[in-house]
């Protein structure tokens, strides 16, 4: 069977002992997979001393240059990356290493790189990330949520219009859910006793489909339960065994 291969130990030897090369440089170098390069270096038994090991490190991160860029110049840890040519969670690790850690004034610098909005509601000033700020899709309107409510109110018709074609589509779905074999003077009743109970006890007590029409449950006096207005909120669409 012909080796696809051919790694000798001398080879080997020549490239991760004496020329000091990674196990990366040394598949490529073979033209292999890393993992097959470490295979050879323990059937070999081809170790790096310590010494050689010290000096194999891809990125020479010093602490003395780490602290000029994120602290003596106010660099974030993303523009320290770059800048060694490593990634973000190393230099993470490095920091915590040396134990380096910004001073409050410093780290209110870095609001500059936020941007300040303006709510189309209020006119009320507003910092978020960059990223917020620029994205068509993403891109913050509103200062908070009760603004972003009262700028999409348009008035009690308007509300009472969009409530009627809730109840409207929901009208249609009991109609095709309704079964011929349902007796509506029952269903009325239940719908009666319903606010019968609002009236007496002060709780909102609602009239639920215990099979959920959306899960192909019936408009049937069967299929209808008077539950409060919390617990069918609660309930949904969801189809609850007892």
């Amino acid at each position: 069977m012909r080796l696809k291969y051919n790694i000798t130990k001398e080879q080997l030897y020549q490239l991760y002992i004496i020329e000091n090369r990674t196990t990366k440089e040394c598949a490529k170098f073979f033209e292999c997979s890393n993992g097959l390069i470490r295979l050879k270096i323990k059937e070999y038994e081809v170790y790096k001393p310590k010494y050689l090991q010290n000096t194999c490190k891809k990125f020479n991160i010093m602490k003395e240059k780490l602290y000029q860029l994120y602290i003596i110049e106010n660099k974030t840890r993303k523009e320290c990356a770059e800048f060694f040519g490593c990634s973000d969670p190393l230099i993470k690790q490095k920091i915590r290493k040396y134990g380096l850690q910004k001073p409050k004034h410093l780290q209110s610098k870095n609001v500059e790189r936020k941007e300040t909005l303006y709510c189309e509601n209020c006119g009320s000033s507003f910092i978020v990330s960059r990223f917020r700020a620029t994205n068509k899709k993403w891109k913050l309107r509103f200062c908070s949520h009760s603004c972003s409510s009262e700028f999409r109110y348009l008035g009690e018709d308007h509300k009472r219009a969009v409530l009627n074609s809730i109840a409207a589509r929901r009208r249609c779905r009991i109609r095709d859910a309704f079964d011929e074999t349902a007796d509506q003077q029952k269903i009325n009743e239940i719908y009666c006793k319903a606010k019968q109970l609002t009236e007496e006890t002060g709780i909102s007590y609602e009239v639920d489909h215990i099979i959920p029409i959306s899960k192909g449950g019936k408009h049937h006096e069967d299929n209808l339960q008077i539950i409060t207005m919390s617990e069918n909120r609660k309930k949904h669409n969801k189809i609850i065994e007892n």
